[in-house]
């Protein structure tokens, strides 16, 4: 059927919403016809690997791959993907039922490219919008703007579908009880988006945008959390994250994710691009809880 929908209708790709049940804890006894036929949960080596849904993701990113298509991946972020060793998609979408931004960094960090974060804002508290970008930048990820037509919630009420009393039912009614008090917005646009909606939360990844393209240009190089290097007089302080993407030029993007100030003393002279643009320096203070771009000229 997936097959078809490729040939048929045109598509560019597919949306894999992989939710699964690990069959090394499978609760339920075994089918009659079941057959293991692939490793499941620890192997000899020590490490863990979830076989059978390992190779459905396999014959799917074939299909895909062999139409030139794109396939994306979706699935709760604090296990990141299904254990396996081969890299069976294009984008990794994480972010559901996470109320915290440090918890699905951490998560999803290590995670080889390309990560859409997209925090749960049903759920999550942030400081303010840039908080996203604290979070993605440095390890060269960007948060999928929800945007588009006004997601009302009305679905959960309509007369004969019982939807299951959980958290997404009663998220649903809180967004339609707030859209028909405020019809004019601010608006929800997403299951995972919050209630009344974020009118920032637009001209924020605009803003973010801009800065971010020039980092990520065709032909980039990045070393993501530099540690042991010679672009610092001394190792950086715990909570700061420095990574650096070089291209036509050399961008160096410090990240504090602590709650005091942070010094950082650089080998190399650059300008700030952002927040605010300065001229060449080699002295960056870092406010906590917020990032820094920095760009250095080739001489």
């Amino acid at each position: 059927q997936l097959t078809q929908v490729l040939d048929d209708y045109g598509v560019d790709g597919l949306f894999n919403d992989a939710g699964y049940v690990r069959l090394a804890g499978n609760p339920k006894p075994p089918t009659s016809d079941e057959v293991l036929a692939f490793d499941e949960g620890a192997k000899a080596d020590g490490t863990k690997v979830d076989g059978a849904i390992t190779d459905m993701l396999g014959l799917l990113y074939a299909e895909v791959k062999r139409r030139g298509g794109i396939m994306k991946l979706h699935c709760k972020p604090l296990f990141g993907r299904p254990l396996m060793e081969l890299k069976l998609y294009d984008y990794l979408f994480t972010g559901e039922c996470v109320n915290c931004g440090d918890k699905l960094r951490k998560a999803t960090k290590n995670s080889a490219p390309y990560v859409v974060p997209c925090l749960d804002m049903g759920r999550a508290k942030i400081a303010n919008e840039d908080e996203l970008y604290l979070h993605s930048i440095p390890y060269m990820q960007f948060p999928l703007l929800l945007a588009g037509r006004p997601f009302t919630g009305q679905r959960a009420s309509v007369p004969g579908i019982d939807y299951k009393d959980c958290f997404f039912k009663q998220h649903c009614h809180a967004i339609w009880k707030y859209y028909q008090e405020h019809p004019k917005g601010p608006y929800t646009y997403a299951w995972w988006d919050s209630v009344p909606g974020r009118p920032e939360a637009r001209p924020t990844h605009a803003k973010w945008l801009r800065q971010y393209r020039p980092l990520v240009e065709e032909g980039t190089w990045a070393w993501l959390e530099v540690s042991d290097s010679r672009l610092f007089t001394q190792p950086l302080p715990r909570d700061v994250v420095a990574s650096v993407f070089a291209n036509r030029r050399l961008y160096i993007v410090l990240a504090n994710y602590g709650q005091t100030p942070a010094t950082i003393q650089s080998t190399l002279e650059c300008g700030c691009l952002f927040p605010k643009a300065g001229s060449p320096k080699t002295h960056w203070d870092i406010p906590a809880r917020s990032l820094l771009i920095l760009q250095h000229t080739f001489s």
